[in-house]
Formats: C-alpha cells, sequence, structure tokens
C-alpha cells in the first residue's frame, strides 16, 4: 500500500478512474485557537473527502448541525483515515453521513488548505467528488454526526453559502472561510459542466 496526498492510499488510482480533478493552493492566515484546533485535527488525519451529492435535476445536498451558526449550510464532508484508501474513505463517509449508497461520477478537485501563524505552517487536504445516488433514503446512520437538517440546492446557492460562511465572524470566521474555499470550487466546476 502506497501512502499518497494526505495521508491516503489509492489517490492516482482515483485520478486514472475519475478523472484529473483541478487543483488549488489556499493559505490561511490564523490565530493561536485555530492552529491550536488544526494541531488537534492534523495529528490523526491529514484530509478529508467531500462528496458532491447531486439528487435530481443538478440539485445538491447540504447539510447542518445543531451547533452552527443559525442558517449555516455546507457540503458533506468527512475525515480520510491514515492510509485509508481514498475511495473506500468517500463511499465510507458519504454512507455514514447521508445513508446512501451512491455512484461517483468525477473527481472534481483537490484542494489544499495551509493553515498559518507568524513562521508556522499546518496542511490539510480536501478530495473533492461528484456523486450520484445509488439507492436508500437520505437519513443519517452514523447519530454521532449531530446532522439535524439536509437540503437541496442549485449551483448558485453554493455561492451563496460560501459568501455566508465568509461573512461569519468571531469563532466561527477562521471556518468560515475553510469551509466557503471547496465551496466556491465546487460552483466553479458545476457552472463550467453545466454552462
Amino acid at each position: 500500500m502506497q501512502i499518497e496526498l494526505g495521508g491516503a492510499s489509492g489517490v492516482s488510482q482515483a485520478i486514472e478512474r475519475y478523472g484529473q480533478p483541478r487543483e488549488v493552493h489556499v493559505t490561511y492566515l490564523v490565530g493561536d485557537d485555530t492552529f491550536a484546533y488544526w494541531q488537534d485535527v492534523t495529528s490523526g488525519r491529514l484530509s478529508e473527502v467531500v462528496p458532491v451529492l447531486e439528487r435530481s435535476d443538478h440539485h445538491y445536498v447540504v447539510h447542518t448541525k445543531a451547533h452552527y451558526p443559525v442558517g449555516t449550510f455546507r457540503l458533506l464532508t468527512g475525515g480520510v483515515e491514515p492510509g485509508e484508501d481514498l475511495i473506500h474513505a468517500l463511499c465510507r463517509e458519504t454512507r455514514e453521513e447521508t445513508g446512501l449508497d451512491v455512484d461517483i461520477e468525477r473527481f472534481m478537485g483537490i484542494v489544499h488548505h495551509h493553515f498559518r501563524r507568524d513562521e508556522d505552517q499546518l496542511d490539510f487536504v480536501s478530495f473533492v467528488f461528484l456523486v450520484s445516488q445509488n439507492e436508500g433514503q437520505l437519513v443519517p446512520e452514523d447519530e454521532d454526526e449531530g446532522i439535524c437538517e439536509f437540503r437541496e440546492v442549485v449551483a448558485n446557492e453554493l455561492l451563496t453559502e460560501a459568501s455566508q460562511m465568509e461573512a461569519l465572524t468571531g469563532q466561527w470566521a477562521d471556518w468560515g472561510r475553510f469551509r466557503a474555499t471547496v465551496h466556491r470550487l465546487v460552483w466553479e466546476e458545476l457552472d463550467h459542466q453545466n454552462g
């Protein structure tokens, strides 16, 4: 087993099978609290999968959790365990968060996140895939995920969600900037695909 980008395995095989993703690098200047949070996260995992779940007629699933700022919805995500096969992680996390089995349509993007505090930097990777529902009902399988509501949105609403997250303040400001990055990439890719 070859460990590749973001601590995952099978990245090159995923590219061969599902297409060359768009790659972007984003640097965030963060404070001590956010840096400490990412130190904790990256001590256990270095990447996540982002299943962009298309339900019907170019509508995509977003979700919220009870502890999020009111009205904040975002794309699904889930952590990749160290050494875990990327496609296995994608299917596992999608099923845990939605209860659905999905078909993988396209490898949309790889986002390299760089969290910088003074001279220190931590890196994290988001692997973004377009997936479509195969079978099942949209109900979280893992209650620990804390998902309390799903919505279906069109591509342009992902851009609206990104702007709302970027406008968050206080303890949510850094989180909002981080989460908005993938939404903007997905919107651009879907706009290109559907346009």
